[in-house]
Parts: C-alpha cells; sequence; structure tokens
C-alpha cells in the first residue's frame, strides 16, 4: 500500500546522468511499458499520473498524509497475521 502526499513528484532522472535505476523493481508495480517510458526518458510524473499508472495506491492532502496512514495501519493490523 502506497500513500502520496497530493503535492508528490515521482521519476528516475538518474538514467539522465548513466545511473542505475530501479529496473527489477519497477516493472512489477507500474508494467513493463510504462517502466520503459519513464526509465528511458527520466521524466518526473505528478501524484495524480502516478495514481493512474499504479505507482501509488493513494493520494492523500500533505497534512493528512501521517493520520490516514496511521489510520489504515490501525485497520491492518486487526487482521488475523497469518492472513497478513
Amino acid at each position: 500500500m502506497t500513500f502520496a502526499f497530493e503535492t508528490a513528484k515521482y521519476g528516475d532522472p538518474e538514467i539522465q546522468f548513466s545511473g542505475v535505476s530501479p529496473t527489477v523493481v519497477m516493472q512489477w508495480i507500474v508494467g513493463f511499458r510504462r517502466e520503459r517510458v519513464l526509465l528511458y526518458s527520466g521524466d518526473i510524473i505528478d501524484t495524480e499520473e502516478a495514481l493512474r499508472i499504479g505507482l501509488v495506491n493513494q493520494v492523500v492532502p500533505d497534512d493528512e498524509l501521517e493520520d490516514k496512514t496511521m489510520r489504515y495501519a490501525r485497520r491492518v493490523v486487526t487482521v488475523d497475521q497469518v492472513a497478513v
């Protein structure tokens, strides 16, 4: 589960400087084709686009992030740990 600030930005700009990218992990999250577009270009995307492509699960106002994540965590700990 990935919560995101509504003002957050995402990208992998290291590619523009010949850096190593997280190619193995990202394709499992957003899919191979979307991963390639982001990694080859080094483009930065906003939270709405990150939500649309599945990079994040939920977008919350910046000042509510901690409250929302803690509420979710409290719900998860009530579920049987074997099931989780």
